[in-house]
């Protein structure tokens, strides 16, 4: 569980660090699917689920917009929380999944910091690809996580 705070607080900084705004921008929450919230406060974009740790199959065709996020064509973007990276299609957005119910905290990547720095750069459009310097968490804390990530987004 340290590791995941670790995370979610160097990713706080490498946001702060980015944006000189970033602590006094209000957030902005939509959904993005039934059970799904996007939570945007660039540079830090949130996906947050109510599929529950059960969850065996991942949501597909979640797409965060360009819109929301503010990046930009062929833009690669790391999740705090499991190290995967993504890749923006040719107009910005991203196509992004969620697995077991797990959260989802993303940076464009040359504004990560020392956030998963000791992960491979290399990119993947699904996202499947990377490894993970934060530790994987017991899906059963999945509900706690969602909490605390809100918390911490509210925080800011």
């Amino acid at each position: 569980m340290y590791h995941f705070f670790t995370s979610l607080n160097t990713a706080r900084q490498a946001a702060g660090n980015a944006s000189s705004s970033f602590f006094t921008t209000q957030m902005n929450i939509s959904a993005l699917s039934s059970t799904e919230l996007l939570i945007s406060k660039p540079p830090l974009i949130s996906i947050l689920s109510n599929q529950g740790s059960s969850s065996s199959s991942s949501s597909s065709n979640l797409t965060i917009p360009s819109s929301s996020s503010g990046w930009a064509a062929s833009t690669t973007v790391i999740d705090a929380i499991s190290c995967s990276t993504f890749t923006t299609d040719g107009s910005g957005n991203l196509a992004v999944g969620i697995q077991g119910g797990m959260p989802r905290v993303m940076i464009d990547n040359s504004k990560k910091g020392s956030l998963c720095s000791n992960v491979d750069a290399t990119t993947s459009p699904s996202g499947k690809s990377g490894k993970s310097s934060a530790g994987r968490l017991e899906v059963g804390w999945a509900a706690t996580m969602l909490s605390l990530v809100v918390a911490v987004m509210i925080a800011l």
